[in-house]
């Protein structure tokens, strides 16, 4: 576990200093007043801290003081979209739950009633696994009698909004309501939290992007999980 927990913070770390591009953008402050970025100091700290604390560990930065997220870098080729991440993890032998909630925004200080508005998705553990977490969300895909869910393999799902209440009812973005949160969901070749946060990073920037990122920041303990998802990305 000491060793999920070191690459995870590996990983989080350099990208909380990636955000330069935005923070001179004047149509964000609000954005940033509402929802906090993680600062690194933040996430060091955490894990360190996670370190010490007995299995289960759970890390909920969306319930944290004011309720906390990650400002990703914008896209490449649409650097107007800057991908906001909320995490969850409990970490624990023999299958942790991880929990990544992505929302794509777009600025525009004309549009009502925030001035945001974009589209989301989730990637998660699988269903079973989450089954105690947010058991309300989950119970509608869950098969009581058979202990499995239509959603119980490592997957993707759009979404509308954080589905956090400390994040929610403080701002959320200008999303059509019709989008179907629950169905489809778009299965991932993730193990675990580690490599689900590599899917994370693919999807959003690319293989080159991951392959740099690699490269740039000498994550030594990735070397494993990337073995594990390397037919899928670098075949």
């Amino acid at each position: 576990m000491q060793k999920v927990i070191t690459t995870l913070k590996d990983i989080l770390t350099p990208l909380c200093k990636n955000r330069k591009d935005i923070w001179a953008n004047e149509n964000w402050i609000h954005v940033f007043s509402e929802w906090p970025p993680i600062a690194c100091e933040d996430i060091e700290a955490l894990f360190r801290l996670a370190k010490t604390e007995p299995e289960p560990i759970e890390m909920d930065f969306s319930e944290s003081e004011r309720g906390k997220v990650i400002y990703l870098p914008p896209l490449e080729k649409d650097p107007d979209c800057v991908p906001i991440l909320s995490l969850y993890f409990n970490l624990k032998e023999p299958q942790s739950i991880a929990k990544l909630r992505v929302l794509l925004v777009r600025v525009d200080e004309n549009r009502k009633p925030h001035g945001i508005y974009g589209i989301g998705f989730r990637m998660e553990t699988p269903e079973k696994i989450n089954q105690g977490v947010n058991s309300s969300v989950n119970s509608q895909h869950v098969d009581t009698v058979n202990n499995s869910g239509s959603h119980d393999f490592h997957h993707a799902q759009l979404i509308r909004k954080f589905g956090q209440r400390k994040l929610d009812n403080k701002l959320q973005i200008d999303c059509p309501i019709w989008l179907p949160q629950s169905q489809p969901s778009f299965p991932l070749p993730a193990e675990c939290p580690v490599t689900l946060l590599i899917c994370l990073l693919v999807t959003l920037y690319g293989r080159k992007y991951y392959n740099q990122f690699l490269t740039d920041h000498n994550i030594f303990e990735i070397k494993q999980y990337q073995q594990e998802l390397n037919r899928w990305i670098n075949q």
